[in-house]
């Protein structure tokens, strides 16, 4: 966020009205118990009933000028109309500003400093965002296009330049993101990095420098969180011990500001002027404060809280407002000439109330002074003798240091310290004196020289530690062990030590480690198959027979077979070095990368699939087509389809590699016979498809 935001402080979320944002105005019947820390000197509370607001409940509160406020709700009667009520007179009458919007609730307003305000909520019960601007001062709202995408609108900011609008939205995941507009229609995500998901107030006073209050705190951390880088980064702010419920917060600049909270049912301002490093109580009541606004100049803090049982209307929910002038612009506050300009009580005996912050004399902090924070006052509202040293107050124990610290008259007359054990100048913490009072000074007796710790298990120098520090006399070489494996880093050099330190973990007393995170490595574990140097000797899975390890065999022919003759080795992984690759065996020929179990056989006088046959089978590659031939002629029966084999195959008579034998059981019949060889046998001799006569071989 820009430093043109100084000054305006986001609310609480939609989601909080059920416990936070339930506000009503605090009733002028309303019992209050103040108190007025210095930073309040100047102080006036005031109030007024909104008569006209009976049963109005108030979720956040803004100053619109100097003596303009805007409050923003809905009436319990009918809680889905947006209600925004406005002040022009500083809360003396009210008016119900207009608004276009008729169905809503409306949790958060701000204001620039001028007449320009922007309000958000969401429309109930369609959870989409509901937000209205104004640029008269709050006396006419009009609802503005809403970011795309989001469902509900937490808080809205307008810059000082009255134009620039930003706002923190939601989506239907709750996600939640900070987005900015120029000129009220289009939006852009604003860089911002919340600093918790239940975010319930934010405030950047300058552009680097922001706070936020945080519903579901981290317990580490604390509900209050500070960023000095512009709101990319947070960091945790104290809140006083016993401060439940903080709410709502507001900075005038990056280090003073308020805080309101909420403990068993009271409620409190808080202040800081040291960005939180400290903090005052400013207001007390006896109902909840759940929100806080602040005019541009810091003139005025303007609260809102929840009434408390008596009845301040008809109804018993009238609303009112609380305002803590802190100028001195405002008339006396009696008769008696006791002036709200006073800065502090200027009689602590005259029984006048000087500077009107409703505490007289003695009763006011101005009088009843505790400069050294010991709980009494100097005269004439206390006792303290030295109100410039905590340790001298009537009561407090007298010590050897010439003074009268429990202002009885009389200096050291009886310091409790007299005659303990105490340890001289020397290096060590042994004591070996007694305490005496000297000239007003407490001394020791013990003149001993200084102790040195040594390895020998006892406390040498009295220091309540044994055999602590390194390079002792009698220590032994421990080195980082944090597998706890029994072996040191080898990279980390030893520390010479009394004994195992285990909170570093230099606990071992062997060296040379190559993985300190991994206890199954060290130069005393095995080797295993596991692709790790686990005994630390520079190789990794070396060996045989090694737990994990697979049988490789022999395989110089490179095919994924080994050699059927030759034994298998158990190694982690392939040697290809000595050919141990293949996790198959039963290689029948381990010189040829053509010849093993799965390989295809084929015609070329070898065992290739290691079978134990030869060219067996049809049709492989480099075949041959041979044909029966019973008669043993050469050539094949005509009538009988080829195989093709390797080579003849004499079992089954295909042994031709002719063909067209026209009568295979006759081995003078064939086509190569030639010619008809005899005519008279009714054969067809050179099966030409002629016989006897009909072959002109035989003539006409």
């Amino acid at each position: 966020m820009k430093a043109d935001m100084v000054g305006f402080v986001t609310r609480r979320s939609p989601r909080l009205k059920s416990s936070l944002l339930r506000v009503a105005m605090i009733t002028a019947a309303m019992a209050l118990v103040i108190t007025f820390p210095p930073l309040f000197h100047r102080t006036v509370i005031w109030t007024e009933a909104m008569t006209s607001f009976n049963g109005f409940e108030i979720n956040d509160i803004a100053s619109a000028g100097d003596l303009t406020v805007c409050a923003v709700g809905y009436f319990a009667a009918d809680p889905l109309v947006p209600v925004i009520a406005l002040s022009e007179d500083g809360g003396e009458t009210w008016l119900r500003a207009e608004i276009d919007v008729d169905l809503g609730q409306l949790a958060s307003v701000d204001f620039s400093g001028g007449n320009a305000g922007i309000a958000v909520g969401q429309i109930l019960p369609e959870e989409t965002p509901l937000v209205v601007s104004t640029n008269d001062g709050g006396a006419i709202w009009h609802s503005i296009p809403t970011p795309a995408g989001a469902v509900a609108c937490r808080e809205g900011i307008v810059c000082s330049d009255g134009a620039t609008l930003l706002l923190l939205c939601s989506n239907s995941a709750g996600e939640t993101a900070c987005l900015r507009s120029e000129d009220g229609l289009k939006w852009q995500l604003e860089a911002l990095k919340f600093p918790c998901s239940d975010l319930l107030a934010i405030d950047f006073p300058s552009a680097n420098v922001g706070y936020a209050l945080c519903g579901d705190p981290d317990p580490d951390l604390g509900p209050l969180r500070r960023s000095e880088d512009g709101g990319h980064s947070w960091r945790s702010v104290s809140l006083p011990d016993g401060i439940a419920e903080p709410s709502d917060l507001a900075f005038v600049d990056n280090d003073y500001g308020y805080v309101v909270a909420s403990a068993e049912g009271a409620g409190c301002l808080l202040i800081t002027n040291d960005g939180g490093q400290s903090w005052s109580v400013g207001l007390e009541s006896e109902a909840p404060l759940v929100a806080v606004a602040t005019r541009c100049d810091g003139s005025a803090v303007i609260l809102a809280g929840t009434p408390s049982s008596t009845d301040p209307g008809e109804d018993g929910t009238g609303a009112q407002v609380l305002i803590v002038y802190e100028g001195s612009q405002i008339d006396d506050c009696s008769a008696n000439g006791a002036a709200l300009g006073a800065e502090a009580e200027s009689n602590c005996t005259d029984g006048v109330d000087n500077d009107c912050d409703g505490a007289t004399d003695c009763d006011d902090s101005d009088c009843a002074i505790d400069a050294d924070g010991d709980g009494q006052s100097p005269p004439p509202c206390g006792n303290d003798c030295n109100d410039s040293r905590s340790d001298v107050a009537v009561g407090a124990t007298e010590i050897c240091d010439g003074v009268d610290n429990d202002c009885n008259g009389r200096i050291d007359e009886d310091d409790p310290s007299l005659g303990m054990p105490c340890d001289g100048p020397d290096g060590d913490s042994c004591k070996e004196g007694v305490i005496a009072c000297v000239s007003g000074r407490l001394r020791c007796t013990d003149r001993t020289g200084t102790a040195i710790e040594i390895c020998d298990g006892v406390d040498n120098d009295c220091d309540g530690q044994v055999d602590e520090g390194e390079d002792l006399a009698g220590c032994t070489i421990y080195y980082l062990d944090i597998d706890c494996d029994g072996y040191g880093d080898a990279a980390v050099s030893g520390r010479c030590l009394c004994g195992p330190e285990y909170s570093t973990d230099y606990t071992a007393t062997q060296w040379n480690d190559c993985d300190d995170w991994n206890a199954l490595v060290n130069p005393g574990a095995a080797e295993i198959c596991d692709g790790v140097d686990n005994d630390c000797d520079g190789q990794v899975d070396e060996g045989e027979d090694l737990a994990g390890c697979t049988i490789y065999y022999l395989d110089l022919d490179c095919d994924g077979y080994g050699d059927a003759a030759v034994s298998g080795r158990c190694l982690c992984g392939p040697e290809y070095s000595t050919g141990y690759t293949a996790t198959q065996w039963n290689d029948c020929d381990d010189m040829n990368a053509t010849v093993c179990p799965i390989c295809t056989e084929i015609c070329d006088g070898l065992d290739n699939d290691c079978d134990g046959q030869v060219d067996e089978g049809e049709d492989l590659a480099g075949c041959t087509i041979y044909y029966r031939d019973l008669d043993c002629d050469g050539y094949g029966d005509a009538a009988v389809s080829g195989r093709c084999l390797c080579g003849p195959e004499y079992s089954t008579g295909y042994t031709a590699t002719q063909w067209n034998d026209c009568d295979d059981m006759n081995a003078t019949v064939n086509p190569g016979v030639g010619t008809e060889t005899d005519c008279t046998d009714g054969k067809d001799n050179d099966c030409d498809g002629l016989t006897d006569g009909d072959d002109p071989d035989c003539g006409s």
